[in-house]
């Protein structure tokens, strides 16, 4: 008996111009049994300690607790999945004292890189902002010195117009360096990334 949503065209009528054009890098039917398409954030939270160079690869294994990362890959998309991000965020824990929050943007970059080699994205953390953080309000003084990378509001992210597509199973890399020493007031200090964009599956 044939399944009813075999085959079915993906449909792209109700996404912008640029993320129409990019998904349709997959096929019109990149799963046999159907596609959806959704808004979808994927995020990885790694732990920084005091060392020159120190590097964290994120997204490189699946999440265990949803507190640290939903991610559901090892360094790719599944076979059944494909993900375009749109936007890409640094976000320290909340709560994280201001003195971290400055070092991070000072001193940590990102690379995005395709295949593991073709770069995407290069820069500084301070160019990332997380859109997301505590903000007081009234006379609280419990979390005064606390700090965001940038102001916290969810339309404060550095987007891309031109999407990155991770097809099934293609290779990607998020590598977090600390190009320079520096000394967490929080140890370790506590990084997430962020990937906001449409993640297209299989329904079956």
């Amino acid at each position: 008996m044939a399944t009813p949503n075999a085959n079915r065209p993906l449909n792209t009528s109700r996404i912008n111009q640029a993320a129409a054009a990019a998904l349709s890098k997959l096929g019109p039917t990149p799963f046999p049994n159907g596609s959806e398409i959704l808004d979808y954030t994927f995020y990885d939270r790694k732990s920084w300690v005091t060392v020159t160079a120190a590097q964290n690869t994120y997204f490189a294994t699946p999440g265990t607790s949803d507190l640290v990362s939903n991610f559901i890959g090892s360094g790719s998309m599944p076979a059944n999945q494909a993900f375009l991000v749109s936007a890409i965020r640094m976000i320290p824990l909340p709560g994280s004292p201001i003195a971290d929050v400055i070092s991070m943007m000072r001193y940590l970059s990102l690379v995005f890189t395709l295949e593991n080699a073709k770069k995407y994205f290069q820069g500084p953390a301070f160019l990332l902002p997380g859109g997301v953080g505590a903000q007081l309000e009234g006379t609280t003084t419990a979390f005064a010195n606390t700090g965001n990378n940038g102001v916290p509001a969810l339309g404060n992210t550095y987007r891309l117009s031109q999407p990155i597509l991770l097809r099934p199973q293609q290779p990607f890399a998020v590598n977090v360096t600390a190009d320079v020493a520096f000394t967490a007031g929080t140890s370790p200090m506590q990084v997430y990334v962020a990937l906001d964009g449409l993640l297209v599956r299989g329904i079956l």
